[in-house]
């Protein structure tokens, strides 16, 4: 009877991880991701305890604190490190997104001009950067032996940008049925650029309420609440110090940032 080894089990990658892995274009072996965030997360997480440990000799503080940081700190971080092939995932979809309607375009007018289709995704790789780096990773699985057919059906299953995969539907349809594929990519290339412009205008009006609260918390708020704190503090005798001034500034430059962060969040992947 096979013994069981708890270390191979928690090791052992799902079929879940391996296709992020392979989504996000990872290039790495999934059990070895594992491995490696498991041993990272553990060094990230003792180098910090043993900072915690001497904090806590320095100050007379429980050591007993100890228990209860060092899992969750491991635990956190290896959450974290784990979930970086969604974050490439996330980071691709709007790569493509951002670029896809002017490398299509231009593939469009390539098939138009009499080019074959293989040739067309050849310039359209090597034209629209960021956009024709997926064209070119389809060449390149046609280059080292694929189908075209094949390779166009695997781009589709290992890509979660919608917008990608109907463009690829449409090629992989009209090679499979010999129809003519022009009046179907400009009829997708129409609903794109639409469904882009609705993207845009709802993106303007959500920025407009993310400015007005930025106005009010981030500018109005501070300035106001600073200089009513230093009326009241000299009035009642309040002594400001440096590291007053500091925690204020911390927090004013963290406001700022947190709406920096949220402006980058709601920003539509469309460029103009």
């Amino acid at each position: 009877m096979k013994k069981f080894n708890l270390y191979e089990a928690l090791t052992r990658p799902s079929n879940k991880l391996k296709r992020e892995l392979r989504t996000a274009h990872m290039d790495i072996d999934p059990k070895k991701f594992i491995k490696r965030n498991f041993l990272i997360s553990l060094q990230i997480t003792l180098a910090l305890n043993g900072i915690l440990f001497f904090i806590l000799l320095k100050y007379s503080g429980s050591l007993k604190l100890l228990l209860f940081t060092f899992p969750f700190l491991f635990l956190l971080l290896y959450f974290f490190f784990s979930n970086t092939p969604k974050a490439y995932i996330k980071r691709r979809e709007k790569d493509i997104s951002r670029n896809i309607l002017f490398a299509t375009r231009y593939l469009l007018v390539k098939i138009d001009s009499g080019e074959p289709l293989f040739n067309a995704m050849i310039k359209a790789s090597n034209t629209y950067g960021v956009g024709g780096t997926y064209f070119k990773e389809i060449v390149d699985e046609i280059n080292l032996g694929k189908s075209i057919e094949k390779a166009i059906e695997d781009a589709i299953n290992y890509n979660t940008n919608h917008e990608f995969q109907l463009v690829l539907h449409q090629i992989l349809n009209s090679l499979k049925t010999g129809v003519n594929i022009t009046t179907s990519l400009r009829k997708l290339l129409e609903e794109i650029t639409k469904q882009q412009q609705i993207e845009i205008k709802a993106y303007s009006k959500k920025l407009n309420s993310v400015v007005l609260m930025y106005l009010i918390v981030a500018c109005v708020l501070p300035s106001l609440g600073i200089s009513m704190f230093i009326i009241f503090s000299s009035m009642i005798n309040i002594v400001l110090n440096f590291t007053t001034l500091l925690m204020i500034v911390f927090f004013i430059a963290l406001i700022q940032l947190i709406f920096i962060s949220i402006i980058k969040s709601i920003r539509p992947a469309v460029d103009i």
